[in-house]
């Protein structure tokens, strides 16, 4: 396992300011490069460290020391990486430190320990082989510097289709993968120092670069089916499914919505897009299937409900203009007609026929546009139309009585005998259907 900052914490080295062990090397490399021993064999046997904790100390060292220290190492170390492959060059470095394995002979390995110094080619083969897999098989840095040139030349070209896939690609993790392309389209050199202290400006890690590449490589792999997952999201996001009534479905929409997002098609838990692909395929055919039952029902429904809704409305109207007869009690009408206001009239009547409902290319039907979360509201004019019967039919019948006691009172006169007229024209019952401002101002000067 590699050495991490995990460490720093474990051992109490959180403020390497102040940490004695950090303070004493730094002391003893001020003037330059010290011998590894030595220091090792200070710490073990003047302070009384572990041989095992010395090396350690003097790793995380200059794993965090800025400005950048190094450890020389001999010729034939033999060391290896926490993968199992060999340390390339005789120098370690802080990126290097924690990917390395560690070794309990590291004493005996190394010369000395200072800052750091221009590297040799064999020192940087490490971070030119994750970017250039041939440059780190090459024995000569010119040979080295051709195979990065062809490969940076391959990486732009390939950055240039992957950010073409990343804008065709929604979620909040593009931004993050745009700052890794952009990372590696800034990697440069004229010779293979060069490209290394542009890696080393432009990534925090040889496992950063590493990512980084990986990330352009899976972009790139997309380059051919970016346009169809785009659309398959689209299609997918604008495809509402309520938990409630559909949860099954609602369930795979969320989980396609995920495996669909950049993180997830570039990732390493990614199924692939061949098997997204197969699971959007069959979600929108069991999509389709609910969406035409829904049609079906909420068009049988919508015509006698709209019919009964306007209905209702008129006679909301008609209480409300009643309500401005003091006589007839107090007013009903107006919390009537907000109520009736609220509930959606739904679509025009749709004229597309279920069976011939193409939901290829869109989630909803093209004519009447409405969605799964989409109701009639039956269950609410169902409560509200029988109140709205109820209220207007007693102001009637309170208008009737009022009306009755005029005449008994012998209270009549020619706006008496016009009203009449009126009444023969049109029944109290019906009064909903021809009521207005004028018949009310007509009604409060017989009742006067």
């Amino acid at each position: 396992m590699g050495i991490d900052a995990r460490l720093v914490e474990g051992l109490d080295l959180v403020s390497k300011e102040s940490n004695g062990a950090f303070i004493l090397i730094r002391q003893k490399t001020e003037g330059g490069p010290a011998e590894f021993g030595e220091l090792h064999a200070y710490l073990a046997d003047e302070i009384g460290l572990t041989g095992q904790i010395a090396s350690l100390l003097l790793l995380l060292f200059v794993r965090y020391e800025d400005p950048e220290y190094q450890v020389q190492l001999v010729e034939q170390h033999g060391m290896s990486m926490a993968d199992g492959s060999p340390l390339l060059g005789t120098r370690l470095t802080p990126n290097l430190i924690p990917l390395l394995a560690w070794d309990d002979d590291l004493a005996a390995k190394a010369v000395s320990v200072g800052p750091a110094t221009k590297p040799c080619f064999d020192d940087v083969k490490h971070h030119l082989s994750t970017l250039c897999p041939q440059a780190g098989g090459c024995t000569e840095d010119l040979a080295a510097l051709a195979a990065l040139d062809e490969t940076l030349l391959t990486i732009a070209g390939k950055i240039n289709l992957a950010r073409q896939v990343l804008r065709s690609m929604e979620g909040g993790e593009s931004a993050e993968l745009e700052a890794g392309l952009d990372r590696l389209s800034r990697i440069s050199g004229d010779d293979y120092y060069g490209v290394y202290s542009s890696i080393r400006s432009e990534c925090s890690s040889i496992t950063g670069l590493s990512d980084d590449l990986k990330t352009l490589q899976q972009l790139y792999s997309l380059k051919n089916d970016a346009a169809a997952a785009s659309l398959a999201r689209t299609y997918i996001n604008d495809a509402q499914v309520p938990a409630m009534e559909s949860p099954s479905l609602a369930v795979d929409r969320g989980t396609l919505l995920t495996g669909l997002s950049p993180s997830r098609l570039l990732g390493a838990k990614s199924l692939g897009w061949n098997t997204v692909n197969r699971d959007a395929n069959a979600f929108k055919v069991r999509y389709s299937q609910a969406y035409k039952r829904h049609h079906q029902q909420f068009h049988d429904a919508l015509p006698r409900f709209q019919a009964e809704l306007t209905t209702a409305k008129k006679k909301a109207s008609a209480i409300g203009l009643l309500d401005t007869l003091a006589k007839l009690g107090p007013p009903a009408g107006p919390a009537l007609e907000t109520q009736l206001e609220a509930l959606p009239v739904g679509p025009c009547p749709c004229g597309q026929d279920v069976r011939e409902l193409d939901l290829s290319g869109s989630p909803v039907c093209s004519e009447c546009q409405i969605d799964l979360n989409q109701a009639v509201p039956v269950t609410e004019l169902a409560r509200l139309a029988p109140l709205t019967d109820m209220t207007l039919g007693g102001k009637t019948q309170e208008l009737s009585r009022l009306l009755v006691e005029k005449v008994l009172g012998g209270h009549t006169n020619e706006r008496w005998n016009e009203f009449l007229q009126i009444v023969q024209a049109s029944e109290l019952s019906s009064l909903a259907n021809t009521i207005d401002r004028d018949l009310i101002s007509f009604v409060k000067e017989v009742l006067d």
